[in-house]
Order: structure tokens, then C-alpha cells, then sequence
């Protein structure tokens, strides 16, 4: 019986490149919140969590969220 011993999250592109349909996607949920997301924003939002991100694309698009 083997076990597992490690798990491995792609986050960054080290197994696949996924950074380019991750910034598609903001874009996309941009258009959808009535907005376009700045290329300053997206280049902001590389690297980040989900939170973070979230937060960058309200704060471009001039929309306030709370955690509710």
C-alpha cells in the first residue's frame, strides 16, 4: 500500500502556464461587473490570492464589497 506523501499546487506556472487564462478571466468578470480593469490593476492582481485580487479589481472598477 503506498501512501501519499506530497501534494503539489500549481500556482504560478511551475507545472502548467495558467496566468494568461487567469488574467482573461479577470477581464472577463470585469465586463460583467460593468467595468474594465485597468492593465495597471491586472499586473497588480499577479502573484496575489483570490483575496487580494478581488480586492485590486473592486478598487479599480470603484466598487465597495464587503466581506458579506
Amino acid at each position: 500500500m503506498s501512501r501519499l506523501r506530497a501534494v503539489l499546487f500549481d500556482m504560478d506556472g511551475t507545472l502548467v502556464e495558467t496566468e494568461q487564462l487567469w488574467g482573461e478571466a479577470m477581464f472577463e468578470l470585469a465586463a460583467q461587473l460593468g467595468g474594465r480593469m485597468s492593465d495597471e490593476a491586472r499586473a497588480a492582481t499577479v502573484g496575489t490570492s483570490m483575496r487580494v485580487a478581488m480586492g485590486i479589481l473592486h478598487a479599480d472598477l470603484g466598487i465597495h464589497r464587503t466581506e458579506a
